[in-house]
């Protein structure tokens, strides 16, 4: 149950974040960003990131709720991860599911490739 509602907070706050248009600067990617204050012109805080875990200085995060700021660099994360996924797929074809493999048989003069599930030795 804890963790349906922290799954809860977690995508109300990705829906805060994209209605009320928090935008997010990277200082280092995949640990540290910075994050407009939407109620406060001119103000931004900083978030890190450590270990799958965003934490943020605004008063919401520092009073334990999940801010539309922890929010926006979810989602911020989401499209690294994506993008960067995308690159792999585009220079190595899309990835196989990890109960294939690929097994290249040499014949006379050509090769072909096949895949086929790994052998299961049970004890």
């Amino acid at each position: 149950m804890t963790t349906q509602i922290r799954t809860d907070r977690q995508t109300r706050a990705r829906i805060r974040a994209l209605s009320q248009g928090v935008r997010v600067w990277v200082l280092e990617e995949g640990r540290r960003y910075v994050a407009s204050s939407t109620s406060d012109d001119g103000i931004a805080y900083e978030l890190s990131v450590r270990d799958g875990d965003i934490t943020c200085t605004c008063k919401g995060a520092i009073h334990g709720r999940v801010s539309k700021h922890m929010g926006a660099v979810a989602l911020r994360l989401i499209a690294e991860k994506q993008r960067i996924q995308a690159d792999i797929d585009s220079l190595y074809g899309p990835k196989r599911s990890s109960n294939e493999v690929t097994v290249r048989v040499q014949y006379s003069r050509e090769s072909r490739v096949r895949s086929r599930r790994p052998w299961i030795l049970s004890p």
